[in-house]
């Protein structure tokens, strides 16, 4: 994505984001000079660099030369991030007396950005009481690493199928016996990850992380049940075919089945409550 763009996402107009580029390339002028190195009419540019000023991305130096220069990106762009979490923090006051909506516990929620998928991902492991299985590619991994690490130092079991070597404090990792060919081959960067079996996010990124090709969240009980079932078999026999792979004694090829029990859907608390509902009917 070209720098003007970005600018542009940031709440910059695209004459804007153009205007603080020129200064940044070209240094301190005068907005005569600017709009001529810009090869632009000298109104437009005037106005722009007004309201860069008033944006926080310029400065006007009021001594008799009038030049105009541009605030340092490092220094622009942590003035945006504060006035955004100020105007986030304002929302949040402002809407909290409407309550929130009711979530729908049946449906699938399609999920268009990088950024919704990882901040279900993250709420789903905020919100975990027990356990939680993820599948995840090296991109969304690096991005939950610290979520990971919250989720089990308050005591929740966090497992997860890798395909590089990864460490983080509490978390058990299974790194996929196929783990070089498939980032090599694969369409894309893939996450799955699995809540208490209650609720659970399927994502296929583009192979950079820029992008979404698709991506699914639900908190349907028999659909979120299959998925971590499905999750934990593949964890156990990943396992398994490491200590085999590595000559592991006979009683240490048990102790991993045993192990691979305690993961399994029967000991959820969405196994729990699903089983729960139904024998109300």
């Amino acid at each position: 994505m070209h720098a003007s763009e970005t600018l542009s996402g940031l709440g910059l107009s695209r004459i804007e984001a153009e205007v603080y580029l020129a200064l940044l390339r070209h240094g301190r002028g005068t907005g005569y000079a600017i709009a001529k190195a810009m090869g632009r009419q000298a109104p437009q540019i005037y106005n722009a660099l007004e309201s860069l000023a008033h944006k926080g991305a310029a400065l006007l130096d009021d001594s008799e030369a009038k030049q105009w220069q541009a605030v340092p990106p490092s220094r622009f762009l942590r003035q945006l991030s504060q006035r955004f979490q100020a105007d986030c923090l304002r929302a949040e006051a402002s809407i909290a007396e409407l309550g929130a909506p009711e979530e729908n516990r049946e449906g699938i929620n399609r999920l268009r950005t990088v950024i919704q998928v990882i901040e279900h991902c993250r709420g789903l492991l905020a919100e975990a009481q027990e356990i939680v299985l993820l599948d995840c590619f090296p991109i969304p991994l690096e991005m939950l690493k610290k979520d990971l690490e919250a989720a089990a130092s308050r005591g929740v079991s966090v497992h997860c199928i890798t395909y590089v070597d990864m460490q983080v404090p509490g978390v058990e990792f299974v790194l996929s016996p196929a783990g070089d060919e498939i980032l090599r081959t694969f369409p894309g960067q893939g996450v799955i990850c699995v809540a208490d079996a209650t609720a659970f996010v399927s994502a296929l990124l583009s192979r950079d992380g820029e992008s979404v090709q698709t991506a699914i969240a639900t908190r349907d009980p028999f659909l979120t049940g299959l998925r971590h079932e499905g999750l934990s078999t593949e964890l156990a026999i990943d396992l398994l075919k490491h200590l085999i792979r590595e000559g592991a004694s006979l009683e240490e090829l048990r102790e991993s089945v045993v192990a691979g029990e305690r993961i399994s859907w029967r000991r959820t608390p969405g196994f729990r409550s699903f089983f729960l509902a139904g024998s109300e009917v």
